[in-house]
């Protein structure tokens, strides 16, 4: 089961570091857009309970929950590690400048977002100080971003894993 998990978190982690790499290419602004961020969560759950139904049919058709959610949590472990990873690299060692960048157009577009919503000068001033103070993609940031995900994985895991399982019947006496 360990090979498994780990070569199937190895793709999906190399498919959401070419979904973000595709990204980078097209510009900041493609980088942030919603439905693209959508899109990538889509790509990798769509993955994941794909890879867990192929788990469950190479034992036989069936998986308890505990099989299940330890194929599909070490699986976004795996993936959330690599994606961490280049993360890291790509904004502080190949492009050092699209940390600020992204940084000013979310700041921008944090700004536009709260004003649409009538929020008061004061208020909007407060979280853009906050968001200008913020070193959001610095390793320690980065590496600490992937622990506090290590909850959302465990949740979703859960959640998938109590769809994908499929006990043996019991026999009957």
């Amino acid at each position: 089961m360990r090979d498994f998990i780990l070569k199937n978190g190895l793709v999906l982690g190399a498919i959401q570091v070419v979904m973000l790499f595709v990204s980078y290419l097209m510009g900041v602004d493609f980088m942030i857009q919603n439905w693209w961020g959508v899109l990538q969560i889509l790509v990798s759950l769509g993955f994941v309970i794909y890879i867990s139904i192929e788990f469950r049919k190479l034992q036989g058709g069936y998986a308890t929950f505990k099989e299940s959610f330890s194929v599909i949590f070490g699986m976004y472990a795996a993936a959330g590690f690599i994606l961490t990873f280049f993360n890291i690299i790509l904004y502080n060692f190949i492009d050092m400048e699209l940390a600020q960048m992204v940084k000013e157009v979310l700041i921008e577009k944090t700004y536009e977002m709260m004003e649409g919503l009538g929020a008061s000068d004061s208020m909007v001033d407060d979280v853009i100080l906050e968001l200008e103070k913020q070193d959001t993609f610095s390793v320690g940031t980065l590496a600490k971003g992937y622990f506090y995900n290590l909850p959302l994985y465990i949740i979703g895991s859960l959640v998938i894993a109590a769809f994908i399982k499929r006990n043996k019947p019991e026999l009957e006496a």
